[in-house]
């Protein structure tokens, strides 16, 4: 049996193990608080981004469709205006006295100026040439 000084330090002991333990498991469980605290705002965190990111995809998808569009546009409309200038360019070889030939050759260059100012590409990107577009005027016979 132990003696009554050596009880006394083995009740010390146990009352300053029970201190410790009881001061570890309230920290512990403040710590666990905190943690959880912190996961409950990383995870709204990781859902405000994912609903962020998917609105932004939706938004990249729209541009990109709008984007293809106005370039199908574009390109029907700089075909169109070729073809416009191809056959301005083929009427001015019509005589004016030809039967079927309903417009002036006066009036003719005023056309094919105004269907130039409208273009929205320079012509030389229209002939295989590169020659500025004036060149283009074809005296009438």
């Amino acid at each position: 049996m132990c003696s009554k000084g050596g009880q006394r330090a083995i009740d010390e002991l146990q009352r300053t193990i029970s201190e410790i333990e009881a001061k570890y498991k309230a920290e512990l469980g403040r710590l666990r608080k905190k943690f959880e605290t912190d996961i409950r705002e990383y995870e709204i965190q990781v859902e405000t981004l994912n609903r962020a990111n998917a609105e932004l995809g939706k938004n990249g998808k729209a541009a990109t469709t709008r984007i293809r569009v106005r370039t199908l546009v574009l390109s029907d409309t700089q075909l169109l205006y070729s073809h416009l200038i191809l056959v301005l360019i083929l009427l001015l070889h019509i005589p004016t006295s030809h039967p079927q030939s309903n417009c002036s050759s006066r009036h003719l260059p005023l056309i094919l100026t105004f269907i130039l100012n409208l273009t929205l590409t320079p012509l030389t990107l229209l002939t295989p040439l590169q020659t500025p577009p004036i060149l283009f005027y074809i005296e009438p016979k």
